[in-house]
C-alpha cells in the first residue's frame, strides 16, 4: 500500500564500505545465512496491527557484480541503495529517465513455460497460472512471484549492463573506494544532486558518539511511509574487540527500507538488501537475481561506547537470528511534485 509523494531515508555515518567480503563483516559474502524472506504484503496477514506499512515497488537492485565494480561490488551498497531509489522514483513517474531501473524486464516466455511442447510435465502450480492468463518471465527457470500472481526469473544481459553501468557511474560520483566504501557527506551531496528537481532531503545522523542520538521511532518511519515516503538506512556493526563492555564501530552497510510493523511487542523492518545475493551460495553474481523483500525483528538498546558515551539505539535482527545491526542515520526524501 503506498501513496505518492515520498520520503527517503539513507543512513551512513562517516564512511560505509559494506564489505561483503571479510568473513568478521556484517555482511560475508561466503556465508549462506539463510534470511528468511517477508511474505507477500505482511499488512494482510491475520493479528491486530498497531501500525503496518508496505511498499512492494521499490527494485531490489544486486550490489555484487563480478567483473563489473571495484571489488566486483563488495563495496558499493551506497550506490546501489541509492540506485533503488532513482529506480522507485522513476517508476512513479517523477525521474522518467530512470523508469527502466523500477521493475525486472521480464521477457514472454509463454509459450515456453505453458506449451504442452515442453517435453515434460507442467507442476499444479505453473498449470494453473498457465490457465488463468499469460504471465511474462525470463530465462529458463521460471519463479512465482506471490505478490504480482506470475512467473519471473532473471533480467536478461543487455538490462544488467545497464544497471552495472548506473551503480558505477554512481559510485564513481561519490567517490566510492575499494578500501573506505562511500562517505555520508558524499553519499547525501550526489543523492541530492540527482533528486533536487522532484524532492527534498532531510539528513538524521546519530552514530558512534557523534551528535544527539538518533532521532528515529519505528512510528515514525510508519508515518513517513503512510505519507509517501521511501528509505535507505545505513547499519552500523558495533564490536566489543577488547572484551570490556564497550563497544566500537567496525562496520556498515545500505539496506532500503520497504515496510514497518508493529504487531503487540513485535516491531519488524521490511527491507531491500544490497548484499543480499553475497548471503546465498546459489546465487549467480554475473546476473540480476530477482527481488526479493527481507525481514528483522527490532528492539531497543543502549550500547556503551569506547568513545565515553553510551548511546540508546534502534537493534535489528535478521530473520534467522545470526546477523545484527544497530541503526545510524537516515535521511528522509520528500517529493515537492
Amino acid at each position: 500500500m503506498f501513496i505518492k509523494g515520498l520520503v527517503l531515508s539513507i543512513t551512513l555515518v562517516g564512511f560505509v564500505a559494506c564489505d561483503v567480503a571479510d568473513e568478521n563483516d556484517l555482511m560475508s559474502a561466503g556465508q549462506s545465512i539463510g534470511m528468511v524472506p517477508a511474505p507477500a504484503n505482511p499488512c494482510l496477514a491475520e493479528g491486530a496491527f498497531e501500525f503496518c506499512s508496505w511498499n512492494s515497488d521499490v527494485p531490489d537492485l544486486d550490489q555484487m557484480r563480478t567483473g563489473d565494480l571495484t571489488r566486483n561490488g563488495k563495496v558499493h551498497c551506497g550506490p546501489t541503495a541509492v540506485a533503488d531509489i532513482l529506480g522507485y522514483l522513476g517508476g512513479q513517474g517523477l525521474l522518467p529517465e530512470f523508469a527502466s531501473y523500477a521493475r525486472e524486464p521480464l521477457l514472454d516466455t509463454t509459450e515456453l513455460f505453458c506449451s504442452e511442447s515442453v517435453g515434460e510435465p507442467l507442476s499444479a502450480e505453473l498449470t494453473a497460472l498457465c490457465a488463468s492468463s499469460r504471465f511474462e518471465t525470463e530465462g529458463y527457470h521460471p519463479i512465482l512471484d506471490e505478490e504480482r500472481g506470475r512467473l519471473k526469473a532473471r533480467w536478461d544481459a543487455d538490462a544488467y549492463a545497464d544497471t552495472s553501468e548506473l551503480i558505477r557511474v554512481l559510485g564513481d560520483e561519490m567517490g566510492t573506494t575499494g578500501g573506505t566504501g562511500t562517505s555520508f557527506d558524499s553519499l547525501h551531496a550526489v543523492l541530492s544532486d540527482r533528486v533536487s528537481s522532484v524532492a527534498t532531503l532531510t539528513s538524521r545522523r546519530g552514530g558512534n558518539c557523534d551528535g544527539e542520538e538518533l532521532p528515529f521511532s519505528p512510528r515514525l518511519l510508519f508515518e513517513e511511509m503512510r505519507a509517501g515516503s521511501v528509505h535507505i538506512m545505513s547499519v552500523g556493526k558495533y564490536t566489543d574487540a577488547d572484551g570490556n563492555g564497550l563497544v566500537n564501530r567496525t562496520g556498515g552497510h545500505f539496506i532500503v527500507p520497504t515496510g514497518i510493523s508493529k504487531n503487540g511487542s513485535h516491531l519488524r523492518l521490511y527491507f531491500r538488501d544490497p548484499a543480499r545475493t553475497a548471503q546465498y551460495g546459489d546465487i549467480d553474481t554475473y546476473r540480476q537475481d530477482t527481488f526479493r523483500q527481507e525481514v528483522g525483528t527490532l528492539t531497543r538498546v543502549t550500547l556503551d561506547h569506547e568513545e565515553d558515551c553510551s548511546r540508546k539505539r534502534w537493534k535489528m535482527v535478521w530473520a534467522n537470528g545470526t546477523q545484527t545491526a544497530y541503526f545510524d542515520a537516515l535521511i528522509t526524501i520528500t517529493p515537492t511534485l
